[in-house]
């Protein structure tokens, strides 16, 4: 885990990302936010404006480190391929930046094929 402390530190700060973009984009954004899709790419989970910008940016991180802390306690860590490793390390990261970006962009007009995301 030491080892990984600096990588932790900063993945958990990109998950947190989309915050500051939310609030960058506060004013422009309706009350409500998409943040489900159906297999056509159509809107069908929608999320008040504060908990999509805030709660969920924090659950994905608390997600971050619960799967980072499992990892790590594994006793048999000292085996996980370092690729696994790092793939399992910014799945969360990634995934917060993507869902996050296409429900502003959804709740700004933009149109968005989440099946190709």
């Amino acid at each position: 885990m030491k080892a990984y402390k600096k990588t932790m530190i900063i993945t958990v700060l990109i998950t947190l990302f989309p915050i500051l973009i939310g609030l960058a984009l506060w004013n422009k954004l309706p009350d409500q936010l998409p943040t489900h899709w159906d297999a056509g790419s159509q809107v069908d989970g929608w999320t008040d404006k504060a908990k999509a910008i805030f709660f969920l940016p924090c659950l994905m991180a608390v997600i971050q480190v619960v799967v980072a802390f499992c990892m790590f306690a594994d006793p048999k860590a000292k085996n996980i391929h370092k690729k696994l490793l790092i793939v399992s390390i910014w799945n969360v990261p990634i995934l917060s930046i993507c869902l996050n970006a296409a429900s502003y962009m959804t709740a700004l007009g933009v149109q968005i094929s989440m099946t190709v995301l």
